[in-house]
């Protein structure tokens, strides 16, 4: 299990529809990543999704465009699914959900309220990039529109089976395939018009800065033991019964290290995450990347100290921290992070240039 920001199980994803990567990345490359996440968003955001049917709603216009409810359930469902992995709230426990949207509080307000608010903003940012694309005559090609159906077809059949199962996931969502598409279309438009943009000199960031950026960030690097409570293959959790042989299984594992024994030994004979193989060295990460329990776990350690059992929704983990590992592609990701910084403050810069319209009624209705 590889606990980084782009992880499936964790679901912490920012759903931005423009993603910076290395600046000599293909649009295209770059756009499946993009189209991967918000499919996956699909699928995994079910569990927190009523399944009505929603009618014609405008929540907000940028000049003379809709932002219609069902663009702006592109984003909302994945929105909250993200801030309740965040808050390391358990998926399963209904109540525990309900209880987060109705108290907790995020910066001063109600945590629901964050939710709508930032979906409507991400939906809000995707209009106003692709206005500005528009500006700079950056369109979409004919390739474009034939690798965006392919590329769509290809994850239908992966992800959803068949179209029509695909279509109901989509009206569980209370979206629409009309939504859907023009999301996507706007998707690329926008990736296409950071390739542009960063072109600018403000978005050449000198790998050294990036570097001392990255040492006075607050990371950690560690590594971790899991035995896993979900099963492998449906991500469901396992029965009671097999989660208390796991926690002993775990215990006998941490006895074990106490007692002197190589916890990289251990790790490789016992941890079941699937990210080990291809992470045997740990993984490097800052705050709000990993669910709350592990990165609080993680963070409480000095380096070269061993935790006890800690639990997520995803297991037991037995973490050890280590030395702070500054990699190339840490390196790569700081710059990245650091232009995807210039790239957001452009476009809250460009919000200026528009009227933008909150139907802050209907917006408030929404649960």
């Amino acid at each position: 299990m590889s606990y980084n920001h782009n992880s499936r199980l964790l679901l912490i994803i920012d759903f931005k529809f423009v993603l910076t990567k290395e600046r000599n990345e293909p649009v295209m490359k770059n756009f499946k990543k993009i189209i991967s996440a918000v499919c996956l968003v699909c699928v995994l955001a079910l569990a927190l999704s009523g399944c009505a049917i929603t009618k014609k709603v405008t929540l907000a216009t940028v000049d003379n465009e809709i932002v219609s409810l069902e663009d702006f359930y592109q984003y909302f469902e994945g929105i909250k699914s993200s801030m309740l992995q965040e808050a390391g709230i358990d998926l399963s426990n209904q109540e525990s959900v309900d209880n987060f949207w109705d108290e907790a509080e995020i910066e001063g307000k109600n945590a629901l309220t964050v939710a709508r608010e930032r979906a409507l903003n991400e939906a809000v940012k995707l209009i106003i990039q692709n206005k500005k694309a528009k500006e700079m005559n950056i369109t979409l090609t004919e390739e474009d529109k034939k690798q965006i159906d392919q590329y769509k077809t290809a994850l239908v059949q992966q992800n959803f089976g068949s179209k029509s199962a695909f279509l109901e996931q989509l009206k569980a969502l209370k979206t629409n395939e009309a939504s859907y598409d023009k999301m996507q279309s706007y998707a690329l438009v926008a990736s296409k018009l950071y390739s542009e943009i960063s072109k600018g000199d403000e978005y050449k960031i000198d790998r050294e800065k990036a570097k001392e950026a990255l040492k006075e960030s607050e990371r950690v690097t560690a590594k971790h033991i899991l035995i896993s409570t979900v099963d492998n293959e449906t991500q469901a959790p396992l029965s009671d019964e097999k989660k208390q042989e796991a926690k002993k299984l775990a215990e006998e594992t941490l006895e074990k290290i106490k007692n002197g024994e190589s916890y990289d030994a251990l790790m490789k004979e016992l941890s079941q995450d699937p990210g080990l193989a291809t992470n045997p060295e740990g993984y490097t990460f800052g705050k709000g990347e990993m669910v709350k329990p592990f990165e609080e776990a993680a963070f409480a350690l000095s380096e070269n100290e061993v935790s006890e059992i800690v639990e997520s929704d995803f297991g037991y983990h037995i973490i050890k921290r280590l030395p702070l590992v500054v990699e190339d592609t840490d390196i790569d990701n700081q710059i990245a992070k650091m232009q995807q910084e210039v790239y957001d403050e452009q476009v809250e810069k460009w919000k200026a240039d528009f009227t933008i319209d909150i139907n802050e009624k209907a917006l408030n209705k929404i649960k």
